[in-house]
């Protein structure tokens, strides 16, 4: 977060001695600055980098036929530095005409559209719901001293570099990856050595997602109910509220289709 970003700043010697005290123990200023880095950064060689300009060319996808006449959305953008190393460059990736605006693909779910731009797109092909609380606690066996070692090997024989990895659900496709990390977080034996979903886990994972879609249906029950409210006072929900309860809608639809097709993919497995 911000604040504990902001802890670990304002106490860097080497910060305090650049940049003085007055403004590397200022909160305004250091939030300003992060503010800024989020949304106006553009990255290229893994670095972060202020581009004016650049930064304010919009997100959307703009979609059209490709040579098999299909509709499909403009590829996502990239930037690189040219060779004298002075100046980005950015090519645009779908057709425009003289005085048409130019958008650019950010290739981003919607979350991270809300959290560092403040806007949804209505149209997102990269769009997924974050499901971030699957995590190998102090309690689990797969923590446990004697079991430690053991754990770490799994995941990173799996591709986990953390004990609390994020995963974008939006079908059951984005299920096998939460499948391989429950195994190891509950210890389950893979001598079989088994990749996705599976008869051991899809239980598991069927009731995690209902307890997740139950908090949903909360959470967009209280602020529905809050909103009628603020409404018969005369009081409209702001711009950020609204976009908010969207992204709630849509994240609620993506953890929905999941379980459908895991409940569907089940059914037939039975069968």
């Amino acid at each position: 977060t911000a604040q504990n970003r902001f802890a670990h700043f304002s106490t860097d010697y080497d910060t305090l001695l650049a940049l003085g005290s007055e403004i590397a123990l200022d909160w305004d200023k250091f939030l300003w600055a992060y503010s800024i880095l989020d949304s106006r950064s553009i990255w290229w060689d893994g670095k972060r980098n202020l581009v004016p300009l650049l930064d304010l060319v919009n997100c959307m996808e703009v979609y059209e036929e490709d040579e098999d006449n299909k509709l499909v959305p403009n590829v996502i953008h990239s930037t690189t530095v040219d060779k004298n190393g002075e100046n980005a460059v950015t090519k645009i990736s779908h057709t425009v005409k003289v005085g048409d605006q130019v958008f650019e693909n950010y290739g981003q779910p919607n979350h991270i559209y809300f959290l560092y731009h403040g806007f949804l797109l209505e149209h997102n092909t990269h769009d997924c719901a974050l499901w971030d609380d699957i995590r190998i606690k102090q309690d689990d066996a797969a923590a446990a001293f004697n079991e430690r070692q053991s754990t770490m090997q799994r995941l990173g024989q799996n591709g986990f570099s953390s004990f609390e990895p994020s995963f974008c659900i939006k079908d059951i496709l984005s299920l096998h990856r939460v499948a391989d990390f429950l195994r190891i977080k509950n210890s389950i034996s893979n001598e079989d050595k088994l990749e996705g979903l599976g008869s051991d886990v899809n239980d598991y994972i069927r009731d995690m997602l209902q307890k997740t879609l139950y908090r949903y249906d909360q959470i967009i029950s209280v602020r529905g109910e809050r909103s009628e409210k603020e409404r018969h006072e005369g009081n409209e929900m702001t711009y950020a509220e609204q976009t908010m309860l969207k992204l709630l809608h849509n994240e609620r639809a993506h953890f929905q289709r999941a379980l459908d097709e895991l409940n569907q993919e089940c059914y037939i497995s039975e069968d």
